[in-house]
């Protein structure tokens, strides 16, 4: 038996068009090679007992308001790491010259550091610095290697993917703002609230704090812009932190404007639904590496500060660009959120069924692909009040104004609730079945863009951006379900299951049946139709109408929501729906 074996999934590829602006810098220098590099290790789950996508599914099962989510501690003891396995992997760590940082049993991860020399010895890799340039243009140097990760034999099975030997940029924001020329209609996030039909929350959301995670890779929240706006609206709160290093420096123009509209939108549209609620946004910011992404998502399972209903992320990249090992590590992360019931949107692209690759195949946008997060998709909307006048397929191609992407993923199978709602789409490259995201979309086109407030002029008076592509969508669908969680009065876990119900049924969508992601001209793409379609999903949401069914009814026994627990560590039943009759903290 070897001593050491590979873990497949830990090393990138260079596809062709990353080769061709990419240069090798050689080995680290002796300088490089004694900096500190920290490492995320993913443990296996406990194998005694279901294993946490079981549990998802069961608890997914019962209607919204009957679901007993896990909490933290019951995750960790069911689904997490053994003290075992940690310190197996802790003594083999400590006699590479590592050492052991914070281990999160909930989340199954373990951080190791040691300098790069120590690190690449321990898993058997050598490291050189490249140099690129990223697709908007930036140039980036960046830490790589090129095979695998290998780890002792003896831990085979339980060490299942090591982040941050490579510290690789991996993901990008998928906003798009608007060539002032081109824009036909300006939305305000209220406006989109209206049209997509926020539900009422009861008393207005009084006595409610509402709490929202948002995922960043970079940027910062204008100080000024988030003064000006709680002056005319005190209940929000916008709250910056970081994890895996500091918080970023502000990128004006750049990333800066991403989390303009990730904040905006949600507190804007929530606010519509629920103006008497507190509402707290936490921005929370990791490095732009497949680590630090993962490493960032995870915080939301593991945080017991606040009580998150809800997650929005605006960043993503082709799933060619991501090692199966990262994209399974951001899965496992949405997989720990959705045991304790916290959904995710994520948007899935701006650059049509190519997702900005030129090789002329379609890709599936990564981490939108994951099942177990909410997919969002883009559509051009033109509305006359609250009422929406037509709703197509995002596609600027004339303009070169962006398209919605969607695809069928290459790393994850059909899941569940599409295979139960008789979906199984095919990827136009491979011709193979898989996970096909968005579920849904909403306006993402940057003609009929979003108002933004990007800064304050001389005089404090604000100085708005008009902002498409699917990073507005992301926020505004999170919003919404934020304020469906609200009207039902418990956190909702996945959203798919009543909402592909709901969809099959004719319920809760306006059908986007026009368009299509072929995006640039020239290139392959998928077209809307009928019902569930790979560049929209079901359509555009209706969310008064998905309030109403997401109420739901009870189980058809007074054990059935406790039964659907796996660990049948909690013996209470779920309480009735309805705001009030839970703690004042919504999640």
């Amino acid at each position: 038996m070897p001593d050491f074996v590979q873990l497949p999934g830990t090393a990138h590829e260079l596809t062709p068009a990353e080769a061709s602006r990419t240069r090798s810098l050689g080995a680290l220098s002796d300088e490089e090679s004694e900096e500190a590099v920290e490492i995320t290790l993913l443990l296996r789950e406990n194998p005694d007992g279901p294993t946490l996508p079981e549990t998802i599914e069961a608890i997914s099962a019962q209607p919204v308001g009957w679901r007993l989510h896990l909490t933290h501690d019951e995750l960790a003891a069911a689904h997490g790491c053994t003290a075992e396995d940690v310190e197996l992997v802790s003594d083999w760590a400590r006699r590479a010259g590592l050492a052991v940082g914070a281990t999160d049993p909930a989340t199954r991860r373990v951080k190791l550091r040691g300098s790069a020399a120590r690190v690449a010895a321990a898993f058997r890799v050598e490291f050189e610095r490249l140099a690129t340039t990223l697709p908007g243009g930036t140039p980036v140097t960046y830490r790589h290697h090129r095979l695998p990760a290998s780890i002792p034999a003896e831990l085979g099975g339980i060490i299942e993917h090591v982040g941050g030997l490579s510290d690789r940029p991996v993901a990008r924001a998928r906003y798009w703002v608007a060539d002032p020329a081109s824009v036909q209609e300006t939305y305000t996030p209220e406006q989109l609230a209206a049209v997509y039909q926020f539900p009422a929350v009861p008393a207005g959301g009084a006595g409610l704090t509402i709490d929202v995670g948002i995922a960043e890779l970079g940027g910062r929240a204008d100080q000024a812009v988030v003064g000006w706006f709680i002056k005319s609206h005190p209940g929000v709160q916008v709250i910056e932190d970081a994890v895996d290093g500091p918080l970023p420096q502000p990128d004006p123009g750049g990333a800066d404007v991403e989390v303009a509209l990730d904040w905006q939108m949600i507190a804007r549209a929530l606010l519509v639904a629920a103006p008497q609620a507190t509402i707290r946004l936490v921005l929370r910011c990791g490095p732009n590496t497949e680590q630090g992404f993962a490493d960032v998502w995870s915080s939301f399972a593991s945080d017991t500060t606040y009580h998150f209903v809800g997650v929005s992320t605006s960043w993503g990249e082709a799933e060619d660009l991501w090692t199966q090992g990262g994209a399974t590590a951001m899965d496992t992360a949405a997989q720990a959120c959705l045991a304790v019931g916290i959904f995710h949107a994520t948007a899935s692209g701006d650059n049509g069924a190519s997702d900005g690759s030129t090789d002329g195949k379609v890709y599936a946008d990564c981490p939108a692909s994951s099942p177990n997060v909410l997919g969002t998709g883009g559509t051009k909307l033109v509305a006359s009040g609250t009422a929406i006048s037509s709703e197509v397929v995002w596609n600027e191609a004339t303009l070169g104004e962006g398209a919605g992407g969607g695809g069928v993923s290459q790393y994850f199978p059909v899941p569940t609730y599409q295979s139960a709602n008789g979906i199984s789409e095919t990827s136009l490259s491979t011709g193979k079945t898989g996970r096909s995201e968005p579920d849904m979309a909403a306006d993402a086109d940057p003609v009929t863009g979003c108002e933004v407030v990007t800064g304050l002029d001389s005089s404090g008076n604000p100085t708005t951006t008009t902002v498409g592509g699917t990073s507005a969508v992301a926020p505004l669908l999170t919003a919404g379900f934020a304020a469906i969680s609200a009207v039902v009065g418990s956190r909702l876990g996945r959203l798919q299951d009543p909402v592909y119900a709901l969809a099959r049924g004719g319920k809760g969508f306006h059908d986007v049946t026009q368009g299509n992601n072929a995006y640039p001209t020239g290139t392959e793409g998928y077209s809307a139709g009928p019902g569930f379609d790979v560049p929209s999903g079901w359509g555009s949401p209706i969310f008064s109408v998905l309030a109403s069914g997401f109420s739901g009814t009870a189980p058809t026994s007074a054990t059935a929501g406790t039964e659907a627990r796996l660990t049948g560590s909690r013996q209470e039943t779920a309480p009735a729906s309805g705001v009030g009759e839970g703690a004042p903290e919504l999640g």
